[in-house]
């Protein structure tokens, strides 16, 4: 038993170097090609696999024999994992295992037995070479392939085989061998196969460039151009649609640039496989990054409106998953027609670029066609019963650092997960949002919240006489606070706060710094009670002296304007100690603990 244990592990080293080996020269094979190296490959195959083989069987070495000839059969049939060889090599493949095959089963291969083992290897060998990276990329089916090979191979020898008395334990124990080579291998190989494909998937996200080479660009407006003009010499139909990512240069901050390029790649797959759901014709553009068009032929706006609605929600209800983070995106979408006015292509894209900024301007994730701002891309879900709240602290740096508000953030059960995940609706209807509110109430004792909207939300008065509602209830929260993720215009700023201050809400500024600049907010902040300033926002692409020197700006901001400040992303001990060099009252982040899901109890749940 000793022996067969030692033979064992040394045949599963070799098979694991052999196929690391193997698969070094077919990656020259495959990528250069050539005579000579398709010779070398084969030769190599043969030259180890039978010269083993062979040298094994005239040295007469007793038991270590099983040790050889399983090294020699594994040689041989590791070609049938991989692809790129033609029918020729495939047939000297075979035939190199049937010399060894023949060698073995002398006098038995037209028995019953013998033919239905070979039957089932050739069939084995064909599915191999058929399906070679399914093999190598499913442990399961490929180590039940390997253990039926030897099992064909080992189980029906003779009882003397290349002189040697094969004793039924000689049989199983072959078999076990190869079995335990295989799956050994196997498994190194998929964790290789899984390591090549994240090092490629990186490689692509890294190389992405999301400008258009000179090219490309001249290509593309050539046949734009010639696609204008053989529209209008047959007084046909065109529309053209431009896309722009919503935020997304707060990805590419928050996140980094790889995880930006990785968004945009995914986008536009997913943007292609919208569009293949659709039969209108369609051509994709890319223009520069986060932009793309469409140009449908033969259509107008009301038949392209349907399908960019498709496209549109194909992209805001998809998760976008980088480095175990994950993001979703909106978009703002325009089309335009072609009209008898226009001279060049130019003129057509003019109108889509104005009405594309008219939907970033009128809130985002918007279509406009032409002029006219049609509702928002996606109608709300009519179901918010798998929506809740979820919180995170923000903590009072003086004293015992005690909680002194729940910042809401929404979740939404995902039954197929079985775990609360981000949504992808934010901007639910006020009677919801008043209602999650007061859900919220019900599992906790703590009755301080922070509530945060979008600017749709926020220049919406039913949505301020909803919160105002919960607010003034004799059962309401102690204290009620809206965080305004972006802002709006100054006047509308000053009329919407008036509304919420009546009731005793107070609007904070949140991210500014990063999504919300100075020269954006300084208007606004006569009508606010504070700001938050995201440190999470800004690490990726601020060493540790602009992060300080945005903190202190930011602090003085707030406090020459008689503002509450709140420093979020506080993560360590030295960003608490950071906070208390600035003299900063108020802070929040992973340091004191994650969003979670509220309980009396104090118990956290997922």
């Amino acid at each position: 038993m000793g022996q067969y244990l030692i033979h064992t592990v040394l045949a599963t080293f070799f098979a694991v170097g052999y196929m690391f080996f193997f698969h070094r020269l077919h990656a020259q094979v495959v990528a250069r090609g050539g005579f000579w190296l398709h010779l070398r490959i084969n030769a190599l195959t043969v030259g180890v696999g039978l010269g083993i083989h062979v040298i094994a069987g005239m040295l007469m070495l007793g038991q270590t024999s099983w040790f050889y000839h399983n090294v020699a059969l594994f040689v041989l049939l590791t070609p049938f994992f991989f692809d790129g060889f033609s029918k020729l090599e495939t047939v000297f493949q075979l035939v190199c295992v049937t010399i060894m095959w023949e060698m073995h089963h002398a006098g038995e291969l037209a028995t019953p037995l013998g033919l239905v083992a070979a039957a089932l290897s050739l069939a084995l060998l064909v599915g191999l070479r058929a399906y070679p990276k399914k093999m190598l990329a499913n442990l399961g089916i490929g180590e039940l392939v390997s253990l039926l090979l030897a099992g064909a191979f080992w189980l029906t020898i003779p009882t003397r085989s290349t002189m040697l008395t094969v004793m039924p334990e000689d049989r199983l124990w072959a078999t076990v061998m190869y079995g335990l080579m295989a799956a050994v291998t196997l498994g190194s190989w998929a964790k290789v196969l899984q390591e090549d494909a994240e090092h490629a998937e990186l490689d692509r996200i890294a190389n992405y460039n999301g400008k258009l080479s000179s090219d490309v660009a001249l290509h593309q407006q050539t046949q734009l151009a010639d696609l204008f003009t053989q529209t209008q010499a047959q007084n046909g139909q065109l529309a053209l649609a431009s896309l722009d990512l919503d935020h997304f240069k707060q990805i590419n901050a928050r996140y980094g640039h790889l995880a930006g390029n990785a968004v945009l790649l995914a986008v536009s797959e997913t943007i292609q496989a919208a569009l293949q759901q659709t039969d209108t014709q369609a051509l994709t553009f890319r223009t520069n990054g986060e932009e793309l068009n469409i140009v449908f032929p033969g259509v107008d706006v009301h038949q392209a409106t349907p399908v960019l609605r498709l496209v549109a929600q194909a992209v805001r209800t998809h998760e976008y998953v980088y480095a175990q983070r994950a993001m979703n995106v909106t978009m703002s979408v325009s089309v335009t027609a072609l009209r008898p006015t226009d001279r060049t292509i130019d003129d057509v894209y003019r109108r889509a670029d104005d009405a594309v900024y008219k939907s970033k301007r009128n809130g985002r994730d918007l279509i406009t066609v032409d002029a006219e701002v049609i509702t928002p891309v996606v109608d709300a879900p009519k179901d918010y019963s798998s929506f809740r709240y979820f919180a995170q602290g923000v903590y009072a740096l003086a004293g015992d650092q005690a909680r002194v508000l729940h910042e809401l953030l929404l979740r939404r059960f995902d039954t197929g997960l079985g775990r609360y995940v981000l949504p992808d609706e934010f901007e639910l209807p006020p009677v919801e949002i008043a209602r999650l509110l007061r859900q919220a109430m019900g599992h906790t004792d703590f009755h301080r919240f922070n509530v945060n909207l979008t600017a749709a939300q926020f220049k919406d008065e039913e949505m301020a006489a909803a919160l105002c509602d919960v607010a003034s209830a004799p059962d309401g929260p102690v204290e009620l606070n809206v965080e305004v993720t972006d802002v709006v215009s100054a006047p509308l700023m000053r009329h919407i706060s008036a509304l919420y201050r009546a009731s005793g809400i107070k609007i904070y500024i949140d991210d500014v710094g990063s999504d919300n600049s100075y020269e954006l907010v300084r208007t606004r902040l006569a009508y606010v009670d504070g700001v938050k300033f995201a440190m999470q926002n800004l690490r990726r692409n601020n060493d540790d002296g602009a992060l300080r020197e945005r903190i202190s700006f930011w602090r003085q901001v707030a406090e020459d304007n008689h503002l509450q400040f709140i420093l979020e992303g506080a993560e360590t001990e030295a960003d608490i100690a950071m906070a208390r060099e600035f003299g900063v009252r108020f802070v929040q982040g992973y340091y004191f603990g994650k969003p979670e899901i509220l309980s009396k109890s104090g118990e956290r749940k997922a």
